[in-house]
């Protein structure tokens, strides 16, 4: 009797448990015809759109490794598959091929290219539009490689112009093309307004961000940088000052952060020989010190400096040392001269 019970009760959970799931399948199927119709196209693939998607993607593929012999072909292809209808990506497509022409040294066509690729945008989104610095960068810098440089100053004002209209005066998103105007200033022997372009470029991030922003270091390093190969090594010690400054009073006297601007000041002392000016600044921080003294037996006399002047060998030890107590833990007051050699050369 018991086991009628158990069979009966188990029958029912079954008719119950099929009933629930006939019921889900129902309202999961569309009922309207043109339901169906969707969901059937959603599951069938487009074999043209299907074909567009992979070369783009092999076109891609190609670019990003650098082989723009093999990235011309399906980047032609995309753009010419689009000629009787044209899809949201038909302006990127102009732009890569525009690109890639340009790097094969085929600046007539991708002049065209990316003149097309401008006016597409500008008649779809306006002459102002933000996605216009993009093209307008690119046709800069293809001026640049044909070594027409009025043009690409030119090219690029606008673009900066456009890039100033909708991110405001100062935004720092218009860095790269600050950094492509500059090249093109170059080119054309204008070393005043090079360097006012990247004057600029640090001073849009001082005013974004604020002086003693850790934020604004990368940028004061780019403008060190320019001064370097300018041969101006006063300037770019300046830049490195400040970013010491900015690191000292953010970080404190004996962060890890402080190494990098300390290692590029002794490598420019050690590369001009001009060692004395802010020697007492890097003394005081040593002094201040937690890591306890630091013998200069410990560098030894095999160590880069060995060919200075023994009046300008104490500077150098002084800030490497600062550097060498800040780069090792409290426990370790050794440091081989290899170290420290590799240290000063990065």
């Amino acid at each position: 009797m018991r086991s009628r019970t158990k069979a009966t009760s188990s029958s029912r959970s079954l008719t119950a448990f099929a009933a629930l799931a006939l019921a889900a399948s129902a309202t999961a199927q569309p009922t309207d015809p043109a339901q169906r119709e969707t969901a059937a196209d959603a599951q069938s693939v487009n074999p043209e759109v299907a074909k567009l998607t992979a070369t783009r993607r092999f076109r891609d593929v190609m670019v990003g490794s650098g082989d723009f012999n093999a990235a011309l072909k399906p980047a032609l292809e995309v753009v010419s598959a689009q000629a009787g209808g044209r899809d949201a990506g038909f302006t990127n497509d102009l732009a890569v091929l525009a690109r890639i022409e340009a790097e094969l040294g085929q600046y007539d066509k991708a002049e065209a290219t990316y003149l097309q690729a401008i006016d597409t945008l500008q008649a779809a989104e306006g002459e102002f539009a933000l996605s216009l610095v993009g093209p307008y960068r690119g046709l800069g810098r293809s001026y640049i490689r044909a070594g027409r440089y009025t043009e690409a100053v030119t090219t690029l004002e606008t673009a900066k112009t456009i890039s100033q209209r909708n991110l405001g005066l100062f935004n720092v998103e218009q860095s790269p093309l600050l950094d492509d105007m500059t090249t093109a200033y170059l080119g054309l022997g204008d070393t005043r307004s090079a360097q006012r372009i990247q004057v600029e470029r640090l001073d849009n991030a001082v005013k974004r961000y604020g002086p003693n922003d850790q934020r604004v270091i990368p940028f004061r390093y780019v403008l060190a940088d320019y001064y370097e190969r300018s041969r101006l090594p006063d300037s770019a010690r300046q830049q490195y000052r400040e970013a010491l400054k900015t690191q000292e009073s953010v970080l404190g006297p004996e962060h890890p952060g402080l190494l990098d601007p300390l290692r590029q000041l002794v490598r420019i002392d050690l590369l001009t020989s001009q060692t004395e000016d802010g020697a007492a600044h890097m003394i005081g921080s040593l002094k201040r010190s937690t890591f306890g003294a630091v013998r200069r037996s410990d560098i030894g006399h095999r160590s880069p400096v060995i060919a200075l002047s023994c009046q300008r060998r104490s500077t150098i030890y002084d800030r490497s040392e600062r550097a060498r107590k800040i780069a090792i833990p409290a426990t370790d007051n050794r440091i081989s001269a290899a170290n420290m050699r590799g240290m000063l050369s990065r």
